[in-house]
């Protein structure tokens, strides 16, 4: 139901060409309230990928998460990626929208969301911030009784 609820406000959103965008959107009761509040957009999903790709392309991880250059390219872009979706997993209480494991490191983050952005190139233009919520929200559902409303 909160997939469908998430798909629907994907679907009911206008993206502005402006750069610093706010988005909100009213959707039925049982929808998150982090779907339904209205957040300051600087970042569309097309940003995000693209990024994410360069990070894909240019760096990967060793234990425990230590970054490691492998190839010439925007490393900008891919640090950018890297602390957009941490930023977006630390923003977000315990509870609210997904749960991962506490074992899950900052390259399962990154691995989910690219994942789900090449997955749906329909929805890229939409908010990085909404993409990036669903995307950990599908891989790390939260547990039954738990989410808040």
């Amino acid at each position: 139901m909160i997939q469908a609820a998430i798909v629907a406000l994907f679907l009911g959103l206008t993206s502005p060409q402006s750069t610093n965008r706010m988005t909100s959107v009213v959707l039925a009761q049982e929808t998150p309230t982090w779907v339904t509040k209205r957040y300051h957009v600087l970042e569309d999903g097309n940003d995000l990928y693209a990024q994410c790709q360069n990070a894909e392309k240019s760096i990967r991880t060793e234990e425990g998460d230590n970054i490691r250059v492998i190839a010439s390219g925007d490393l900008f872009s891919a640090g950018t990626c890297w602390g957009y979706i941490q930023a977006v997993v630390d923003s977000v209480p315990a509870g609210e929208g997904f749960e991962p494991d506490e074992n899950v490191r900052l390259t399962q983050y990154m691995d989910v969301v690219l994942a789900y952005l090449r997955d749906n190139p329909s929805l890229r233009h939409h908010p990085a911030y909404f993409l990036t919520r669903t995307a950990l929200s599908n891989a790390f559902p939260a547990k039954a009784g738990k989410v808040k409303k």
